[in-house]
């Protein structure tokens, strides 16, 4: 009786360990492959911008929405755009590019809450 009762606690430690040395190895297989599938996709196939964030809206179009109005004694002019579904506030690059109501925009920049823009060459 004594005898399988040990047998089973052996058989359950055993099996415990095996459980643990391969969840380890896959661990250790995710930790230095993964960095290596990543670069391949940088490498092979482009992958390198940000897919989250606000640094995806940089170099995007975005629709205005409104006129932009000039800013007192300063070279730009504000208004709002409206990208991924988002109003943001945005600053046109100087006062003779000011964008009219549903003109598209390039986004250049993000500074804090306020985007920089000027007039779109071309769709994004």
């Amino acid at each position: 009786m004594l005898e399988t009762i040990f047998y089973i606690i052996v058989g359950l430690f055993l099996i415990g360990a095996i459980i643990s040395l391969v969840v380890d190895a896959g661990v250790l297989l995710a930790y230095i492959y993964v960095p290596i599938i990543r670069r391949g996709q940088r490498v092979f196939f482009g992958i390198d911008e940000p897919r989250a964030g606000s640094e995806t809206l940089i170099g995007r179009n975005a629709e205005v929405i409104g006129d932009f109005s000039s800013v007192a004694e300063e070279d730009f002019a504000e208004g709002h755009v409206f990208i991924d579904g988002e109003r943001w506030r945005a600053r046109s690059t100087s006062v003779a590019s000011v964008p009219r109501a549903g003109a598209v925009v390039e986004v250049l920049a993000r500074n804090g809450l306020i985007l920089s823009i000027e007039p779109s060459d071309g769709d994004n």
